[in-house]
């Protein structure tokens, strides 16, 4: 493969959020971006994002360096966050499938 594309599955723990030292935080149009921009991060392992809205139509987005299960006593409920989580291992995958992915995410 020329130019390899990163793959995971993410599972969605819906008002949770995972309470540890962010990567970084940005601002995103929609939970897909988070994990993308997560997936494109190679210290990235899950993320939190906003569960609701900003004024500009934007959520928050954190990028984190660990995951529920090495942190899990960090793993707590939230009403105002989603959480993240790769379930599967990452694979590298050809790029015509991320084409149909990304069009799916739109």
């Amino acid at each position: 493969m020329n130019n390899p594309i990163r793959y995971a599955q993410f599972l969605e723990h819906f008002h949770h959020v995972l309470d540890v030292p962010k990567i970084e935080r940005v601002a995103v149009h929609t939970a897909a971006h988070c994990v993308l921009r997560c997936l494109n991060n190679d210290r990235c392992f899950s993320a939190n994002t906003g569960a609701f809205h900003q004024p500009n139509g934007n959520i928050s987005c954190d990028l984190l360096p660990t995951d529920k299960y090495n942190s899990s006593e960090k793993f707590k409920a939230n009403y105002t966050f989603h959480h993240y989580s790769i379930m599967v291992g990452i694979k590298y995958i050809s790029s015509s499938y991320v084409v149909l992915l990304l069009q799916a995410l739109r």
